[in-house]
């Protein structure tokens, strides 16, 4: 393996950020990714952890970006952490697990003892990775996101179709469905389901 480094956050990496999460969003069904002023935004909010942002450098250059975050302890549950998955530029995909590694290093030393996860079809990698990693999953999510838009009519879906995902046969429904929602070309949608997904 290439010698990364990873690092925690310091004031003037939002930019680098935000270029990685946008580039790698660019090919996504639902091509959203915070814009540097989200960043500084987030970045600047009281109780802010440097500690929950790592960014991965091959020399001087950024090439990979995670954050995570607590969650305090609710109804007599011990706290959790939510984890984002790294997001690597091409041909560093491998340092994603040395992230990961730190991260949970990091949220242990926190006393936090139960990670959670979201895992996103659309970056083919998180799903080996989350399995690699130990985690299980437990909920596939749903065809259908946008119900409380739906019943305002703005696709032509009803709302009431809304139903957990089986993950062997719907991926291209979900693709179809997903394409419709965010007016993406039918192009974009074949690149998706070939790219792996699951």
């Amino acid at each position: 393996m290439r010698d990364y480094t990873i690092e925690n956050h310091r004031k003037g990496v939002e930019a680098d950020h935000a270029r990685i999460g946008i580039l790698i969003a660019l090919n996504w069904l639902w091509p959203l990714a915070h814009d540097q002023e989200d960043w500084e935004k987030m970045n600047a909010m009281p109780g802010f952890d440097p500690d929950t942002r790592l960014y991965c450098y091959l020399g001087d250059e950024m090439v990979g970006c995670m954050f995570w975050q607590a969650n305090p302890p609710a109804d007599g549950e011990s706290a959790t952490a939510t984890v984002d998955f790294p997001r690597m530029l091409p041909g560093h995909e491998s340092a994603a697990e040395l992230m990961l590694a730190q991260a949970f290093e990091t949220i242990k030393k926190k006393g936090i003892s139960r990670v959670v996860g979201r895992v996103n079809t659309m970056a083919p990698g998180d799903i080996r990775l989350a399995e690699k990693m130990h985690y299980s999953i437990t909920d596939w999510g749903h065809k259908v996101y946008y119900a409380y838009e739906m019943a305002r009519r703005a696709i032509d879906i009803p709302a009431d179709i809304a139903e957990e995902i089986e993950p062997e046969k719907d991926m291209q429904v979900c693709a179809e469905l997903a394409m419709h929602w965010y007016g993406r070309s039918p192009e974009c949608r074949r690149v998706q389901c070939n790219v792996g997904g699951l």
